[in-house]
């Protein structure tokens, strides 16, 4: 791995962006504001760039772009779109061309990932010329046929970002998926927007979330906690919003979130008139620390780039605090679209333009967005050699990217890496270190690698916990299944949460009733996920469900959990329970949910009707 000359490589941008035509200096009367302690400058506009939209930034200092002229001269459904490599020295030349709408980019390995519906394709250079000449398809049927077929690219695949858990992550707006494939032939369907997955081989493919609009970009913490950043709707009742997603989570687009919030999860907030485009969770180390952890998203409805700060709660987070870094100024036309990272800040895409679908405009800008504060700080040193050793220390580097480079190195290595990274995973340290350790593990596979794992469901550490329980559950690792029954109960919400979504995964159910026990968890994100593993599973046992329902602590859960729940094992035991209860609000909730099933299954409504009837006679308090 060799060090990236941060110096040097900024020197060369600015002689090479700031020329233009003829060699002399691009320069604008106006540009976007900042906030206090920050610069920008604008490196690069139209015609040099064109409907700039995705960026993302290699270790040797090239940036790739996107070119989406499908949105502005068109047509919208021909692939005339392109990615740029625009190289430290200056020199713009084409990587990869006729493809789609380009609405995400992810470099990892040598590998520039792209997704531009219908297609996640993976480009590499392998003749060192700099432009693409190996093209994989990872998954087809991303969207519509032609998602353009209504005029515009809009409400598709948009963003992608890579995860520690070997996951490529995908936002998806609301035109959805009709069919999805992976290389490995497996399907998926998405109805509406939401957040889908896929190994960089074009395996594995999955849905993990459900009931968003049209988010454009994905953002993954440092323990991938994964967050979007959406448009709100025309009757403004859907602001653009900012979602925490879980697997097996559905945030209530277009319907539930206004007429059946108990179907849904809550958004972590919104605002309305904005447009949210693309953005990132900043876990690098050329920032000071207070912005580590932080969102940071272009808003190009609100024409601002916006910083948001987070705190946790349980089992999911709250907004706590949000501010804007750049704002338009005087800038009539400025509409920020997308952000990577860069030593010192950020390179800030620019769609300039107040508008799409217009063949006699030439638009784009980049700009640098540099942190120039008093408290300004230096990135860490990066691992210098390849060795083992080397790569064991670079887990615990501050700057994520490192980190990952690390352990996707390490786990290159094999089977013989094993013993130490079980040793790096269960000696002290730093925890993000340790995580990275797991999935390391994971990549390599092994009986040896998945006993350490699973061993680490029960660390002291709340953070190796989650990861070691989310690893087992990916992997239908069904030895694991004793600890994580054990996890249901944690102090951490969040720990409970993944313990849920990995028992619901490995679908043994035998552990039935400790799920069933678990329904009075008080977390609304981990008792999803607990009511979630039940019905991934079909795990009805009617015994504990009508314990649940006559449980004080645990009857709101049940109900939540029978709500919509068309099984005959749930009917029956709804209906017992109508018939063993007298309280009035309780058989009240039972029957309206029963309702709900013979409206589903009307050749139930028979049975229904009669263990109601019965039930009524028995009851000194029947139901309305």
């Amino acid at each position: 791995m060799t060090r990236l000359r941060i110096g040097m490589v900024l020197a060369m941008f600015a002689a090479g962006f700031a020329a233009g035509p003829g060699g002399s200096i691009a320069a604008e009367a106006e540009r976007p504001d900042v906030s206090a302690g920050w610069a920008i400058e604008e490196v690069a506009r139209a015609p040099r760039i064109l409907f700039p939209t995705a960026i993302v930034a290699a270790p040797d200092g090239t940036l790739y772009l996107g070119s989406d002229p499908m949105d502005m001269p068109g047509p919208s459904t021909a692939p005339i779109d392109s990615v740029v490599a625009i190289q430290p020295g200056g020199k713009i030349v084409p990587f990869a061309e006729k493809l789609w709408s380009v609405m995400g980019l992810e470099w990892a390995d040598g590998v520039l990932y792209v997704v531009h519906a219908p297609f996640l394709s993976a480009f590499r250079d392998t003749n060192g010329d700099g432009r693409a000449d190996h093209r994989v398809d990872l998954m087809t049927g991303l969207g519509p046929r032609l998602p353009g077929a209504s005029g515009m690219n809009d409400h598709i695949a948009s963003g992608l970002r890579l995860g520690m858990d070997g996951f490529l992550y995908i936002a998806v707006g609301d035109k959805g998926i009709p069919r999805g494939v992976g290389r490995d032939g497996k399907t998926i369907q998405l109805r509406g927007g939401g957040v889908i997955r896929i190994r960089p081989d074009g395996t594995g493919l999955e849905v993990v979330s459900t009931g968003e609009r049209n988010p454009l970009s994905v953002a993954l913490s440092a323990s991938d906690e994964v967050f979007t950043y959406g448009n709100d709707d025309d009757s403004h009742r859907w602001p653009n919003s900012l979602t925490h997603h879980i697997f097996g989570g559905h945030y209530g687009y277009p319907y539930e979130f206004l007429a059946a919030p108990k179907r849904c999860l809550p958004i972590l907030g919104g605002q309305d008139g904005g447009a949210g485009a693309q953005g990132l969770c900043y876990e690098e180390d050329g920032l000071p620390a207070e912005y580590r952890g932080n969102l940071f998203f272009c808003d190009w409805g609100r024409q601002e780039v916006q910083r948001i700060t987070l705190r946790r709660n349980g089992a999911t987070f709250a907004i706590a605090a949000r501010s804007t870094i750049v704002t338009k100024g005087k800038l009539a036309d400025f509409r920020p679209f997308s952000i990577a990272v860069a030593p010192d800040g950020f390179w800030l895409v620019d769609w300039a333009y107040t508008g799409w679908l217009d063949p006699k405009v030439q638009s784009g800008r980049l700009y640098r967005l540099r942190y120039q504060g008093r408290d300004a700080t230096k990135p860490a040193p990066r691992p210098i050699d390849d060795d083992r050793a080397s790569l064991l220390v670079g887990l615990d580097h501050p700057a994520r990217s490192v980190r990952m480079e690390c352990q996707r190195a390490l786990a290159r290595m094999g089977p013989s890496a094993i013993s130490d990274l079980v040793r790096r995973l269960q000696s002290g340290g730093s925890d993000l270190g340790r995580t990275h350790a797991i999935w390391a593990l994971d990549a390599i596979g092994g009986l040896e690698a998945r006993k350490a794992i699973v061993a680490a469901i029960d660390d002291r550490s709340s953070g190796v916990r989650l990861q070691a329980a989310r690893s087992s559950g990916i992997r239908g690792d069904r030895e694991s299944v004793p600890a994580l029954v054990r996890l249901l109960k944690d102090r951490d919400a969040a720990v409970r949460r993944e313990a849920a979504i990995a028992i619901g995964r490995i679908g043994d159910k035998s552990v039935a009733p400790a799920l069933f026990a678990a329904l009075d968890d008080g977390d609304r994100f981990a008792a999803w996920s607990i009511r979630g593993a039940i019905r991934r599973m079909g795990a009805w046992d009617q015994a504990e469900l009508v314990g649940a329902l006559l449980d004080e602590r645990r009857g709101q859960t049940a109900l939540e959990l029978t709500d919509e729940a068309w099984d005959v094992a749930v009917a029956r035991a709804l209906t017992e329970a109508l018939r063993r209860s007298d309280r009035p609000v309780l058989r009240g909730r039972i029957v309206e949910n029963l309702a709900g099933i013979f409206r589903q299954y009307p050749e139930w409504s028979g049975f229904c009707h009669s263990q109601i009837a019965g039930s009524n006679r028995k009851s000194r308090n029947p139901p309305a």
